[in-house]
């Protein structure tokens, strides 16, 4: 399921070539020369979502909504009741077959690929002196040393792909679906009157909306959401492109003068896991002249939090009340349900949400707790610079000089900068964000993350010399961006959240009991003072089914597709702390891969390794009764009851 390009050319299989650079035989040629061995990249095959998708294009040409017909009365079935409208992930809408089965596999599945043994060996040898002259410049060494390696290396190329000729047996005459002249007219007929998106918290799957209700949805929110978005008409693309370019030349000395000028454009994703149908707004910054500032701009403010965290954790050392509640994943959740297992102390649970965070908290806002949070990271860092790499960042105090970097005013300025021009477009109309967090920029979650931050930590600090004793009751409660829990507060959040974060925050109780509660992916229950702790998933609550998986046909490696089911259980197993809930979605998840095609006893083999490179049966003494699943027989109870 990879590419491996030589050259210019692609071969679509994947390739035993790093087994071969190891070859031992092999290596003795060139062992003397003390020379790093070639590495070996592979690249994935198109997915599925790049010819099913039309929600970009469909967005950026829009130019009136009279140029859109509705044609929802001739697929009743599928009109939702909550918009009066075709809005569903029932792909039994599509009636060609083909078609309607190749959707169901989720838009990241990849079509199998021809496999032509004969033409990457071909296009592999073509290239091979090519290859060991690169090789032998960047290693500097003569290039006759390699006349050898090449010999064997022939050699052991052409009984490779001998081996793989009897291995697989797949058709060389394999056609995409999308070229069949009756998928491709399906296709252009939902294209047309339809708009095809992923689905929100369930992204492997595919909506089908009617074009004319996505376009007027968007458009409603940009034009009357006024609090919110301004409509700009007195500047053109152009003029707020040249604004930005200026600014990353001038003050980040960034040099893109000749990227095209293109803003952001906002898109609509549907929410189908909730009581009522809604949606979620998002710009996409995937392509756009602000895209260099807002990628460094993440690295920086990333910095800045690890900063935070560093300081954080000295105070709590220090003092004993913990003023840091970001949280990246449900890790210090679970850690705390934890060390309430030996005793029967659990009282309570809470969960909250900010349904405002993104579109009412005021930029002067943002900016003053933005300005307070990084200078405290600069002053406990005790160094002036970070530096930005491709991927990464580091605190220096003499950066080197080709290197991008930020001291606290150019950190500063960019998040002003950032948040004074969240423009985006739609089709030939501009907005700006005025309010609120930017919606979709690189470095959103972590301008949500650091302010709230300031507003929490400001309130802790304060709490904590005039009343200890709450301020520690607050010490388990955690908040992934807009997400905030609380475990065991005993009615202490609830009595100071009003003085902590701004009026123009709304937090909302999510939990209706404090007994139970759905927490990121974790189902929490109090059962006789004990925290009983599951799986959730919002993907249950989807009234169409969904795709989880990738099916075996896909052209990805099986290793990678085994994969996926060997880190679902051990997530699991660090979720549940009770038998029954991981033996519930363990059988769940054998059933669906079995349903995709996948071998029993090979899921069998991937689960015993699992299970005992994790220690299962320390935590679960009952695990050896799951073997009846994957031998594709009753439980013991129910075989000595019959």
């Amino acid at each position: 399921g990879y590419i491996y390009r030589v050259g210019q050319k692609s071969v679509p299989i994947r390739w035993p070539l790093p087994r071969i650079f190891r070859d031992k035989s092999l290596k003795s040629y060139i062992s003397q020369c003390n020379i790093n061995e070639p590495s070996v990249v592979f690249t994935n095959t198109p997915k599925i979502s790049s010819k099913l998708f039309n929600y970009n294009d469909t967005v950026n040409d829009f130019k009136c909504i009279e140029d859109y017909d509705c044609i929802c009365n001739k697929h009743e079935e599928y009109i939702n009741g909550d918009c009066n409208h075709v809005a569903t992930g029932d792909v039994s809408i599509i009636s060609n077959q083909m078609l309607r089965n190749i959707i169901s596999k989720g838009p990241s599945f990849k079509e199998p690929a021809v496999l032509d043994f004969n033409f990457a060996q071909r296009t592999i040898l073509e290239n091979l002196d090519k290859f060991v002259k690169s090789w032998s410049e960047k290693e500097k060494v003569a290039l006759v040393c390699f006349d050898g390696w090449k010999e064997k290396f022939r050699e052991l190329l052409t009984d490779a792909v001998d081996c793989l000729k009897k291995r697989y047996k797949r058709s060389s005459d394999v056609v995409s679906v999308f070229s069949d002249p009756f998928v491709e007219a399906e296709l252009e007929y939902f294209h047309k009157y339809f708009v095809i998106c992923p689905v929100d918290k369930a992204s492997k799957n595919v909506a089908i909306i009617c074009k004319r209700f996505y376009l007027d949805t968007i458009l409603n929110e940009c034009m009357t959401n006024s609090i919110s978005y301004s409509h700009i008409t007195e500047s053109n693309t152009q003029e707020i492109c040249k604004i930005q370019k200026t600014f990353m030349k001038d003050v980040l000395n960034i040099d893109d003068t000749n990227k095209d000028d293109v803003l952001p454009h906002i898109v609509l994703f549907p929410k189908f896991h909730k009581p009522k149908f809604s949606q979620r707004f998002v710009v996409s910054y995937a392509c756009c002249t602000v895209k260099p500032i807002a990628q460094r701009l993440t690295l920086g403010l990333k910095a800045v939090y690890s900063q935070i965290c560093s300081y954080s954790r000295m105070l709590f050392k220090v003092t004993g009340i913990k003023r840091n509640w970001i949280i990246d994943n449900n890790a210090p959740i679970l850690d705390c349900f934890n060390s309430y297992m030996e005793s029967d102390r659990a009282r309570n649970v809470q969960t909250y949400d900010f349904s405002t965070l993104y579109t009412n908290l005021r930029h002067d806002e943002i900016k003053v707790a933005l300005k307070d949070v990084v200078n405290l990271a600069f002053k406990h860092s005790k160094c002036p610079y970070i530096s930005i790499y491709e991927s990464g960042f580091a605190w220096v105090k003499n950066p080197r000089e080709n290197t991008f970097r930020f001291n606290v005013d150019t950190l500063i300025n960019t998040i002003d900068f950032i948040l004074d021009n969240s423009y985006f477009s739609m089709g030939n109309m501009t907005f700006r964000q005025i309010i609120g967090v930017p919606i979709g920029v690189n470095p959103g979650p972590f301008i949500a993350n650091l302010t709230l931050f300031y507003y929490e930590y400001k309130y802790l600090d304060k709490l904590y010399r005039i009343d200890y004793y709450s301020a520690k009751r607050l010490n388990n409660t955690f908040r992934l961006i807009d997400d905030i829990t609380t475990i065991n507060s005993d009615g202490v959040f609830q009595e100071h959240v009003a003085n902590i974060y701004p009026d123009s925050l709304t937090l909302n109780k999510e939990n209706t009991e404090d007994t139970s509660a759905h927490v990121l992916d974790l189902n929490i229950s109090i059962v006789e003072g004990y925290f009983i702790v599951e799986v959730y998933d919002k993907r249950d609550d989807f009234p169409f089914n969904i795709v989880q998986y990738a099916p075996k046909c896909s052209n990805m490696s099986r290793d990678v597709l085994i994969g996926v089911f060997g880190s679902q259980l051990v997530r699991f197993f660090r979720i549940c702390n009770q038998f029954e809930g991981f033996r519930k979605r363990v059988e769940l998840m054998l059933n669906a891969f079995i349903k995709l095609g996948f071998n029993r006893k090979l899921l069998s083999n991937k689960f015993r390794r699992i299970a005992e490179k994790h220690g299962f049966q320390e935590k679960f003494d009952m695990i050896s009764t799951l073997d009846y699943l994957f031998e594709n027989r009753l439980p013991r109870h129910l075989t000595s009851s019959s």
